[in-house]
């Protein structure tokens, strides 16, 4: 079973609920919920990030989804983590791109901007996609790993 670990921050607390109860998952994959369980205004989307970051990085071969008002507050945070590939999933072309090019292995959702439709369009075209494997995108993928983080 691939694991696709999924959590938000206050401003994506509906759309990742939303997902969690209409998305059909392909056969072979299941969601864990790693919260918020409950809206808390208060929260960062630092935390939403930490929490599926780890979870993917311990879990080789699984998936994360973030939810906050834009997507790119996740993605950053996520991005932080030595071996995420987080992308902001706008639509279902640029998420089977992220998956064949880059091997991303967690899509994040704008809530502020994306309805539940789209997301479901873009999430179902990330999870369905593979990783070409071509060289040209392993050498890049390769020197992304490579890279200082200071």
């Amino acid at each position: 079973m691939i694991n696709v670990y999924i959590s938000s921050d206050h401003r994506g607390f509906d759309l990742k609920n939303e997902l969690l109860s209409t998305f059909s998952l392909p056969e072979g994959f299941s969601f864990s919920d790693l919260g918020p369980a409950v809206l808390d205004e208060t929260d960062d989307y630092n935390d939403a990030a930490k929490r599926v970051s780890e979870a993917v990085l311990h879990a080789p071969g699984s998936f994360g989804i973030l939810v906050c008002g834009s997507g790119t507050g996740v993605a950053i945070a996520a991005n932080r983590h030595a071996g995420i590939r987080a992308v902001v999933g706008w639509t279902p072309k640029i998420a089977e791109l992220a998956r064949a090019h880059e091997d991303a292995n967690v899509i994040c959702f704008a809530a502020d901007f994306q309805n539940s439709s789209e997301a479901k369009d873009a999430l179902q075209s990330f999870l369905t996609s593979v990783f070409s494997e071509e060289p040209r995108h392993v050498r890049r993928i390769n020197r992304l790993d490579e890279m200082e983080i200071l």
